[in-house]
């Protein structure tokens, strides 16, 4: 699986999903992507197949409404 640790969590999240070899997690703050709108991270995560780990819930389920098909 592939996740997309979203920067209101820990970027520990990440490197801990990575280092159980099992699964592809990054965090905005090891790929430069710091402070990037919702709208964007959405647009990046369905382009690499990833799935967004988010406290921010509320505004990426009203982003992904308007889109057809999602990794979750």
């Amino acid at each position: 699986m592939r996740f997309f640790i979203d920067e209101s969590l820990s970027p520990l999240l990440a490197l801990r999903l990575n280092e159980t070899g099992e699964f592809d997690a990054i965090h905005p703050l090891h790929v430069g992507r710091r402070g990037e709108a919702d709208h964007r991270v959405l647009a990046r995560c369905l382009e690499e197949n990833r799935i967004i780990v988010t406290q921010n819930a509320r505004d990426f389920r009203r982003l992904i409404g308007k889109v057809k098909t999602h990794p979750g």
